[in-house]
């Protein structure tokens, strides 16, 4: 058992990394984005034996544009005595792989449209941005993938519709991030705090039998929001 951190925060962004780092140990691989939840909610409650902890927990925006629309964080865990909460959000983006890990067989979907993949990675941040500063905790946004392009720089020169939606390795990201010349103005999301990008090696899936020669490396990144 270990402990945690009194308010305003359940979870540091060191013991974020902790957890991943031993989960990496036990599943380097998963089915899907509800899998990668379950596992990482399952290995927290192991960890920290005193932390509440809950997958899918509803909650009103206060700060968004329609604050009565009733919406979700994916993890959300809380203090033994109720001081110190922190949300979580993740997203599982991969290429297609398949392999045989310890007696278990996996084939990931080709997710591709890593531009959407971006967008949608800064639109947790934005809303758990939100999500802290009404409910007064920590926020952690978790993008885990085998696909190289999030975490590599992009080799033309030409710019592309989501470049200040890129998440590579030393990317900072903050203000307001649009699509190039303003197209799709939904996709516009304004981050109050600089999140630099740095990514961690999670998983090599090369050693496993049968594993496909390409999306062997699984990484993540973790954008911290901590008042």
């Amino acid at each position: 058992m270990e402990t945690v951190p009194t308010a305003p925060g359940a979870l540091t962004l060191d013991q974020v990394h902790a957890v991943m780092s031993e989960l990496s140990n036990k599943r380097p691989v998963f089915h899907s984005e509800a899998d990668f939840q379950h596992a990482f909610a399952q290995l927290l409650a192991e960890k920290f034996t005193g932390l509440d902890v809950r997958l899918e927990m509803p909650y009103r925006a206060i700060g968004s544009p329609a604050p009565n629309l009733r919406t979700v964080v994916d993890l959300y865990c809380r203090e033994p005595a109720g001081e110190g909460v922190t949300a979580i959000e993740f997203k599982y983006r991969t290429r297609e792989w398949h392999g045989n890990v310890p007696g278990e067989k996996f084939r990931l979907l080709d997710h591709s449209a890593t531009d959407l993949g971006r967008r949608d990675f800064v639109h947790d941040i934005e809303r758990l941005e939100r999500w802290s500063q009404d409910a007064g905790g920590t926020a952690f946004a978790i993008l885990l993938t085998n696909d190289d392009a999030y975490w590599s720089a992009p080799n033309g020169r030409l710019p592309t519709n989501d470049a200040a939606f890129r998440i590579h390795e030393g990317v900072t990201l903050f203000g307001e991030l649009r699509w190039a010349k303003n197209l799709y103005p939904e996709n516009a999301h304004t981050l109050t705090g600089h999140f630099v990008m740095a990514w961690k090696d999670y998983s090599d899936l090369s050693v496993y039998e049968e594993a496909r020669s390409k999306g062997n490396q699984l990484r993540y990144v973790v954008a911290a929001v901590e008042r």
